[in-house]
């Protein structure tokens, strides 16, 4: 008689792995809320108070900025939420706007309509549109090739069923069929 035995050592990947499945919708969301930004139609701009700063790295300025919109007491500053909701985030910008707006401690903003938590200096350093794609994209490489492991598992369980009916000891990823010992 023969029975299906897990290889364990071959699921420790599979393991580690699937939480990054958990992430993919935080980092599709960011990476959306970013695209909604970058779009005209559904932002406003607002002027923000620079309220703090530190030296960046590559020649940037990190800042910290807040602002309200009118009629609304509630103070909107530069926001994450994809592992928790995270306040108060510092933000680059290059050296230049730096130079052009330290003495006034201003800056404008865009912020979505909709949602104005979601916002980024309007002179913001780097490419933040292409940034959260970037991570979205890794995380989603992770969850395919997860996808594809778990294919995978079920598949060779099968294959290992079916040795195991047939009387053959054989070892595939995952999986092996082996004699069941009479004790």
């Amino acid at each position: 008689m023969y029975t299906v035995r897990p290889i364990l050592k071959d699921f420790i990947l599979w393991t580690l792995l699937m939480p990054l499945f958990l992430l993919e919708g935080k980092a599709l969301s960011g990476f959306l809320d970013e695209f909604a930004l970058n779009n005209p139609e559904n932002r406003n701009q607002i002027i923000a108070e620079i309220y703090d700063y530190r030296e960046g790295n590559d020649n940037n300025i990190d800042i910290q900025y807040r602002f309200k919109l009118e009629g609304n007491p509630q103070q909107y500053s530069a926001f994450d939420d994809f592992l928790g909701k995270r306040y108060n985030l510092w933000r680059p910008i290059s050296l230049e706007t730096w130079e052009a707006i330290k003495e006034s401690r201003v800056i404008e903003v865009y912020y979505l309509k909709e949602n104005p938590w979601i916002n980024e200096p309007v002179d913001v350093a780097g490419v933040p549109l292409l940034d959260s794609f970037a991570g979205w994209a890794v995380i989603l490489i992770y969850d395919l090739y997860w996808v594809y492991e778990t294919y995978h598992i079920f598949k060779n369980y099968r294959r290992s069923q079916r040795d195991s009916e047939e009387g053959r000891e054989k070892k595939y990823r995952y999986w092996k069929s082996q004699e069941l010992y009479k004790i």
